[in-house]
């Protein structure tokens, strides 16, 4: 789902590279402020892998200037309308973390966080909860849906849930305003693909794939 777009950067990373970044820089002595920007995007960069097998797209993303209070991450794909130019999709992707520590159900959190009625997004929004918790004891997807649908709330709404202690597998389930899963290893599916390049977009231009030579880096 579209949403309108403020300061947009010019420079599009694909997945594998905020993750590979992402996880190069966590290892650094950061700021927590730095850290949370990096673990948040790392976040929406797995549930763009999902997205990509869901709906065979290639989706890019970027973080978002510090000015600007919201989004967490914005999102883009291309896409081709045929004999026209390209057109490009943005999303903008809140991001929660329910932490392991946490008793609370995942729906009772969003309730409480995202989908409080004291939070206003827009209804283009998309709210990612990544469960960093074990939920094999936890409520059922389709328990949790229910629960949601009672807010008759308009964003899309994702869990990212890691299945596998050892392998990067991977639950990506929409819980609102439908109900979907997306199971998928996350480096089957990088390894799978062609590599994606950075994309970069010239202000008033058509966007094009980094070339060879010219380096970006997220997270610098």
């Amino acid at each position: 789902m579209s949403s309108p777009i403020v300061e947009v950067d010019d420079i599009w990373y694909p997945p594998a590279n905020v993750l590979f970044h992402g996880d190069k820089k966590l290892r650094e002595n950061i700021s927590s402020d730095q850290r949370k920007q990096i673990n948040e995007a790392m976040s929406v960069a797995i549930m763009l892998v999902g997205m990509n097998k869901r709906n065979g797209s290639n989706y890019r993303l970027q973080t978002v200037r510090a000015n600007e209070q919201t989004p967490d991450v914005r999102t883009m794909r291309l896409i081709n309308e045929g004999d026209k130019s390209d057109t490009m999709e943005f999303q903008d992707v809140e991001v929660v973390t329910l932490e392991k520590n946490s008793d609370e159900a995942v729906d009772d959190f969003l309730k409480r966080t995202k989908l409080s009625p004291k939070k206003s997004y827009p209804p283009t929004t998309v709210i990612l909860c990544h469960l960093n918790k074990n939920v094999r004891k936890a409520k059922s997807w389709k328990q949790v849906y229910e629960s949601l649908r009672e807010l008759d709330h308009p964003n899309e709404v994702f869990i990212l849930a890691r299945v596998d202690p050892i392998q990067h597998k991977y639950q990506l389930v929409q819980v609102n305003p439908v109900i979907g899963i997306e199971e998928y290893d996350v480096e089957e599916e990088l390894f799978s693909n062609p590599k994606q390049k950075v994309l970069k977009m010239e202000k008033g231009g058509t966007p094009y794939l980094r070339p060879n030579g010219e380096t970006h880096i997220p997270f610098e």
